[in-house]
């Protein structure tokens, strides 16, 4: 899903036929919020972006897709380092369990981009 948009509020929106000023009252907020988390000027609260979920039968995973894509990259960043760390037994024991859990993990991963 390369080049997803940040989020795709405006996009469900639209399709719903709902005005900001629509969507803002439906969730308890101003239309300049609803601006707001369009356009990225601000996130939403968890709750909120739940409540986006909820109103658009959409998942927030989905709703939030580039943002998703990002933070994707940057936790397999981090855990391939603390992988590679607790195989060269850096900075505390290598566990096994938390070495299993990065395999299992691995592996769901390549299974589900089949």
């Amino acid at each position: 899903m390369e080049g997803s948009l940040s989020n795709y509020i405006r996009t469900h929106r639209r399709r719903a036929g709902l005005s900001q000023r629509e969507l803002g009252k439906i969730l308890g907020y101003t239309s300049v919020t609803v601006f707001r988390h369009e356009h990225v000027v601000a996130l939403p609260p968890l709750l909120t972006a739940l409540r986006y979920e909820v109103l658009f039968l959409v998942p927030v995973s989905t709703l939030f897709a580039g943002m998703r894509e990002a933070i994707q990259d940057e936790i397999e960043e981090r855990l391939a380092e603390l992988e590679e760390d607790l195989l060269r037994g850096k900075g505390r024991q290598a566990r096994k369990q938390t070495l299993d859990w990065l395999a299992v993990r691995r592996a769901s991963l390549t299974s589900s981009r089949r």
